[in-house]
């Protein structure tokens, strides 16, 4: 019963993993984009201001994750096709230094260079083996020394460094570099 006051007095704690990620970026808000910039099939793009100033010129795959984020948040199918990263539990992803994580502690991105250097103790939301996102503590930092990066471009134009041993969560499923 106690639980269901709780809820009764903040419906979001019973939201799943990407909804709570979807309000915690909207509630930022959005700012429009000058028609001149859009491209077809993004009439209805906008910056969101959660991410301004901290990830720049990827307005349309930032645009698209949101679409994907908003359709998981509400349990729709769309909403199963977001790329992720994935690799062994509480194990490094094999990225490059300068990636920037977001922690969900404080909301502000760092760079793995930061975290690792700094021993940053930060939350991060995860991907677990059931298929649900859940928030986890960074548990353990490696330092794999220098190896040859691979840029991987999506089809939107984001880009992600990462060592060949990473493998990613696609549409079509694990795929390894």
């Amino acid at each position: 019963m106690q639980y269901l006051n709780k809820v009764k007095e903040n419906p979001d704690i019973a939201n799943f993993a990407p909804g709570r990620i979807y309000n915690m970026i909207m509630k930022y808000g959005n700012t429009p984009i000058e028609d001149d910039l859009k491209i077809t099939g993004y009439e209805d793009l906008v910056k969101y201001n959660f991410f301004d100033g901290k990830i720049f010129g990827t307005y349309e795959a930032i645009h698209d994750i949101m679409r994907f984020m908003k359709a998981s948040a509400r349990r729709t199918e769309t909403g199963k096709r977001i790329l992720i990263m994935v690799g062994p539990v509480s194990s490094g992803k094999c990225l490059s230094s300068d990636t920037k994580i977001y922690n969900t502690e404080d909301g502000k991105f760092y760079t793995i260079r930061d975290i690792v250097n700094e021993k940053k103790s930060i939350k991060v939301q995860s991907y677990d083996l059931n298929g649900k996102f859940k928030e986890i503590r960074v548990s353990n930092f490696f330092k794999n020394g220098k190896q040859d990066l691979y840029k991987i471009t999506t089809k939107k134009g984001s880009v992600v460094k990462s060592t060949k041993n990473h493998q990613f969560l696609t549409m079509n499923g694990v795929m390894w570099i």
